[in-house]
C-alpha cells in the first residue's frame, strides 16, 4: 500500500515536472531552466536530455 502510494506520488512530481519544462521552453525564463535543471539532478534518467535542452535554451535567448 504504501509502495503504491509512493509510486503515484513520483508519478504525479513528474507530471508536474514535464508542465514546469514545457512552460519553461515557452516562456525562456532564466529563473525556470535553473529551476528544471535542480530537478533534472534529482532524476538520473532525464539529466541528458534536459541538459541537451538546456543549452538549446541558453542559446535561444
Amino acid at each position: 500500500m504504501f509502495f503504491h502510494l509512493k509510486l503515484w506520488y513520483m508519478s504525479l512530481i513528474y507530471l508536474k515536472f514535464f508542465i514546469r519544462f514545457e512552460m519553461c521552453l515557452v516562456n525562456y525564463s532564466s529563473q525556470c531552466t535553473a529551476l528544471v535543471l535542480t530537478i533534472s539532478l534529482e532524476t538520473g534518467n532525464f539529466t541528458k536530455i534536459i541538459f541537451k535542452d538546456q543549452s538549446h535554451l541558453s542559446l535561444a535567448t
